[in-house]
């Protein structure tokens, strides 16, 4: 096999072993309601139920996320649209319907003041098993909140300080994987896979010298 082969099926393999295991993660990233503000998320977008346990009296009905396309509010992690939480309320949740490996989403506050309310200082989940992340500092760029939640059906998302309502933060790009029962982990990549990673270098080493 000639180094110029050799190479380019390393760099081939590469790419399949990486797509295959990508392939196993979700990323809900609210793309997919209208570009229009105020655009409230119905139960099941994505195949993902979105609730609220809090009573809600502000808006129309009982909508608990609402999307938003506009960045002078705020800045998406990607795309153009992001969620928040509607009403400035605590205790937003969202359901997988079955259990899962829930990595995480990335949050942020507004660019502009509030006239009704102001912007939550700190963000954590929870989920139906009894696990907490950490807490997550706002800040009006998007940061990746880390959950690791293996077999997790329900998330809440709790702001804080919690006692006080009309406290606003934006959420983009949810992320799960299939659950695995034997490990509770999202498969990781295997050592064969490893190995075809490591032939990303040397194929466009012997590339270069052809």
């Amino acid at each position: 096999m000639s180094r110029r082969v050799f190479g380019m099926y390393g760099l081939v393999v590469c790419l399949a072993v990486v797509s295959a295991t990508m392939a196993q993660a979700a990323i809900v990233d609210f793309e997919g309601l209208p570009h229009a503000s105020l655009t409230g998320i119905y139960a099941n977008y994505a195949g993902v139920t979105w609730g609220t346990s809090t009573t809600r009296t502000t808006y129309s009905g009982n909508l608990p996320w609402w999307a938003d396309d506009d960045s002078s509010y705020s800045t998406p992690h990607s795309g153009v649209n992001y969620v928040y939480n509607g009403g400035g309320v605590d205790d937003l949740w969202f359901d997988f319907g079955s259990q899962v490996s829930f990595t995480g989403a990335w949050f942020a506050e507004g660019l502009t003041p509030l006239q009704l309310g102001d912007w939550a200082s700190d963000v954590r989940f929870r989920d139906d098993l009894g696990n907490y992340s950490s807490w997550l500092s706002l800040s009006t760029t998007p940061q990746w909140l880390n959950a690791s939640f293996a077999g997790a059906t329900k998330i809440w998302v709790e702001r804080a300080p919690l006692s006080t309502n009309n406290l606003w933060y934006t959420m983009d790009d949810v992320t799960y994987g299939a659950y695995d029962p034997g490990t509770g982990a999202v498969p990781e990549l295997p050592p064969f896979a490893l190995a075809a990673l490591g032939l990303i270098p040397l194929g466009l080493k012997l590339r270069r010298r052809k």
